[in-house]
C-alpha cells in the first residue's frame, strides 16, 4: 500500500512538469483530480476533520484480525520493493519519450491503471 503513494506523487510532478507547455486551467483541472485521491490516503477530505490515514486503519484491521501489531512483521518486502521501483522507473521515465505533455499523458494513465 505505501508503495503507491509516491508513484501517484510522481504522477502529479509530470503534470506539473509540463508549465508552460500545457494551458494552465487544464492543468489547474488535472493536478485537483490528482490530489484529492492523494489527500484521501492520509485521511484530509474537503469539509470534514482531518481523519485516520489509509495507513492506520490498515494497521488497525490488521491488528484485528490477526492480534499482532503491523510493525511486527519480519522480512524485508522484496516483491514490494521490486514492484516499487518498476513503478517508479515507468513512471519517471514516462513511457520513454521527451515531451513534457507525452510524459505526463503516461503518468495520468499509469496513475488510473
Amino acid at each position: 500500500l505505501e508503495s503507491f503513494n509516491p508513484v501517484f506523487t510522481a504522477c502529479m510532478l509530470k503534470v506539473q512538469m509540463t508549465l508552460g507547455v500545457s494551458d494552465y486551467e487544464r492543468r489547474d483541472e488535472a493536478l485537483q483530480s490528482l490530489i484529492q485521491p492523494l489527500g484521501g490516503e492520509y485521511g484530509l477530505c474537503a469539509g470534514y476533520p482531518l481523519l485516520k490515514t489509509h495507513r492506520k486503519l490498515f494497521s488497525e484491521w490488521y491488528t484485528s484480525i490477526s492480534g499482532k501489531n503491523l510493525n511486527e512483521l519480519e522480512g524485508k518486502p522484496a516483491a514490494s520493493e521490486q514492484l516499487f521501483s518498476k513503478m517508479m522507473q515507468d513512471v519517471n521515465t514516462g513511457g520513454g519519450t521527451e515531451c513534457p505533455v507525452e510524459q505526463a499523458s503516461y503518468a495520468l494513465g499509469y496513475n488510473l491503471a
